[in-house]
């Protein structure tokens, strides 16, 4: 019989671990009057918010978020904030998911992050890598990072987390052959921070300090 190489076990049960301890993963449904319905992915941060990409919801569909227990909740509003392609989702009650921690800084070049999705297929999915730098010029506006593992079409706006399991940012989009670019933690909290300061009645999730 053949053995698997010690490495191959040690990343099986990497994936396995961060999975079970991430169940803030969400799939996001737009349903565009007179459209095709789209699919996309998402996370919940608690205080009724999922995050998810500007880009997946910004046509003027109706917005669901679908649970991994197969629950769909009707979105109560939700803004988009293009500039870093970052939508964030409210919806009416508790949602009864255990929310996402964020992180305060983007881990360096070379350390591990995994994100997750459910691309075309519904099935959630983790994807690990190596971060490989900022994925746009410095001094653009967008400050997205890369890491060394392709995505899939519908993985849009899953969480991407680092190797504490803290939320850095959302899925942008993938060469679907060696790597996958994602919003950066500075902006994800900066964008989250406007949202605080525009919707004070409805706070989003505080970082973890």
């Amino acid at each position: 019989m053949r053995t698997l190489p010690i490495a191959i076990w040690i990343e099986a049960l990497l994936h396995i671990a961060v999975a079970s301890a991430h169940p803030s993963a969400v799939r996001i449904l737009n349903d565009p009057p007179g459209g095709t319905a789209y699919w996309s992915s998402g996370v919940y941060i608690g205080d009724n918010l999922f995050l998810t990409c500007a880009h997946c919801i910004d046509n003027g569909g109706t917005v669901t978020v679908l649970t991994q227990d197969h629950r769909r909740i009707p979105s109560q509003s939700f803004v988009t904030d293009k500039r870093f392609d970052i939508g964030i989702i409210r919806v009416a009650s508790d949602p009864s998911i255990p929310p996402a921690t964020l992180a305060t800084s983007d881990p360096g070049v070379g350390a591990t992050v995994t994100a997750y999705g459910f691309g075309g297929n519904g099935r959630l999915r983790a994807y690990s890598g190596r971060v490989l730098g900022v994925a746009a010029p410095r001094g653009v506006v967008w400050d997205w990072r890369r890491f060394s593992s392709p995505s899939n079409e519908g993985d849009s706006g899953g969480g991407v987390f680092d190797s504490r399991g803290r939320l850095i940012g959302t899925l942008h989009h993938s060469d679907m052959r060696t790597s996958t670019v994602y919003t950066s933690s500075k902006r994800t909290l900066q964008t989250l921070e406007a949202y605080r300061q525009q919707h004070p009645q409805q706070l989003a999730a505080a970082p973890d300090t």
